[in-house]
């Protein structure tokens, strides 16, 4: 009888910390699931670990905090950081500049929609401080843009006295300067000319009823950069253009800044490809 009484109070001791630990989890992950009770997410996972300290249950309180939601965002962070996919999370509805690689930690943003719940937070502040902080301490990602940025004022600077390239040549991936030819990435010159109403026929001309002879202008920046700036084929009869900073290594955008009334949601072109390009 004592043999069977030591094996049940043992049995006793394994399994209501377990027990007490999911429920926790079950509880915790349920209020940030449901998005206006998220706000009641922190009060009850200070009042469990605080619970579970009174009692001894360290182990159990550590557990818990390990396995938290924005515990997990974190991880989550560390994992793309090291494989190069980190980014910057944010909710709304992108604009022009939306997508834009950050000047400060040189990465991509992204957007989970313009409908919120209110649990956001739960999932995207922890990544962030995460992302920042491995940014910060241990340098950029890999894959992260590393040349010159010039600033918005910087470019229409470098604009007002940029060259007009033959858009041909642009749609065969090539900006040909007076001073050089900077190669781009597979199809970037055609999508970005596209994102501006324009695209190539089966002839080799450019479509577009109301085009103008002169309408992509080319600078080269600093050496690492090269600013495009197409007109808007549908407002061509005012000044509305799309700019496109463009990696002169890889050949591929990393910023847009809008003229006039242009805009787009989403870019022709991303700094990665991710298979959405």
């Amino acid at each position: 009888m004592p043999t069977l009484r030591r094996c049940g109070e043992v049995f006793a001791h394994s399994i209501i910390p377990i027990g007490i630990l999911i429920a926790g989890l079950v509880v915790t992950w349920a209020l940030t699931a449901i998005g206006p009770f998220a706000f009641a997410f922190p009060l009850f996972a200070i009042a469990f670990m605080a619970f579970c300290a009174v009692r001894g249950r360290w182990l159990v309180a550590t557990f818990y905090f390990c396995l938290l939601p924005t515990s997990m965002s974190a991880y989550q962070a560390v994992l793309d950081y090291q494989t190069g996919d980190v980014h910057l999370r944010y909710s709304g509805l992108p604009g022009t500049e939306f997508f834009n690689i950050d000047p400060v930690y040189r990465c991509e943003n992204v957007t989970y929609g313009c409908v919120v719940s209110g649990n956001e937070w739960v999932y995207q502040d922890p990544y962030n401080a995460a992302a920042r902080f491995l940014i910060t301490q241990f340098g950029f990602a890999k894959g992260s843009y590393l040349g010159p940025y010039p600033t918005e004022a910087d470019v229409h600077s470098a604009l007002a006295d940029a060259d007009f390239i033959d858009p041909l040549v642009f749609a065969q991936d090539k900006v040909q300067l007076s001073s050089r030819t900077v190669p781009l990435d597979k199809a970037v010159g055609l999508r970005l000319m596209r994102a501006c109403g324009y695209d190539l026929g089966r002839d080799g001309r450019i479509e577009g009823g109301r085009l103008k002879p002169k309408f992509i202008k080319a600078k080269r920046w600093n050496t690492g950069c090269v600013i495009i700036q197409i007109q808007n084929e549908w407002l061509v009869d005012k000044p509305h253009a799309m700019i496109a900073v463009i990696d002169a290594q890889t050949g591929r955008p990393f910023a847009y800044y809008p003229v006039g009334e242009y805009y787009h949601r989403f870019p022709p072109v991303f700094w990665k490809e991710r298979n959405r390009d």
